[in-house]
């Protein structure tokens, strides 16, 4: 017996840098549901928290530690009634339920590395900016030699945090990970007495966009 699924894509919300995910709108055999594929990071805060397994975090961490780009992968069940095509982008990808993760592998080329090696010895300063996430650049960094894969790793992070005033203040600390006990600790962040070059012949300094807005 063979069993026929028409799935019907109504309406599309396209991947923005600012959003970091993408939404469609499907009607399967008259039922209606909204889709969205994005980073985890983004799409943890738009799920309905108790659909979100314990392990969420460590193992998009770990697959992306392997050098993996994982894309998160959310869902939501509405009906007709609920006029899905007329309702805002914000309320389709609100309340979501995780539905898995999916990793894909893209293979540095083989003479990468060299090229880096080489570079660096002719006293070249070599740096990678790249669209990727964080864990996923720095397991490339590390494959191609820009990263030292014998020194742990700081990232410089932008912490939102309240005054006794109740204002909010943005802060910039390195976060140090034990990737054996996945605990974060925080470091002070300084640039005075060449601070962040001293750093750097300790640490692999890694950084995101949102500590230079």
């Amino acid at each position: 017996m063979v069993y026929i699924i028409i799935l019907l894509l109504v309406m599309v919300y396209i991947l923005t840098l600012s959003l970091y995910h993408s939404v469609c709108i499907y009607n399967i055999e008259s039922s209606w549901y909204c889709l969205v594929k994005g980073s985890p990071e983004a799409l943890k805060h738009l799920m309905v928290p108790s659909s979100i397994p314990p392990w969420y975090t460590q193992s998009y961490e770990t697959l992306a530690r392997r050098g993996l780009r994982v894309l998160a992968l959310a869902y939501k069940k509405v009906s007709a009634k609920d006029t899905p095509l007329e309702q805002s982008r914000s309320w389709v990808e609100s309340d979501l339920h995780f539905g898995g993760f999916i990793a894909f592998e893209c293979k540095v080329r083989a003479d990468s590395g060299v090229v880096m090696s080489a570079l660096i010895q002719s006293d070249h300063k070599v740096s990678m900016i790249t669209g990727d996430a964080l864990l996923t650049s720095l397991h490339v960094a590390k494959k191609v030699n820009i990263c030292n894969e014998k020194l742990p790793c700081l990232t410089l992070t932008a912490i939102m945090s309240s005054t006794d005033e109740d204002a909010t203040i943005l802060r910039h600390v390195w976060i140090l990970h034990d990737e054996t006990t996945f605990q974060d600790t925080e470091l002070p962040f300084e640039v005075k007495n060449n601070a962040v070059t001293t750093l750097g012949s300790k640490y692999n300094l890694l950084t995101t966009e949102e500590c230079f807005n």
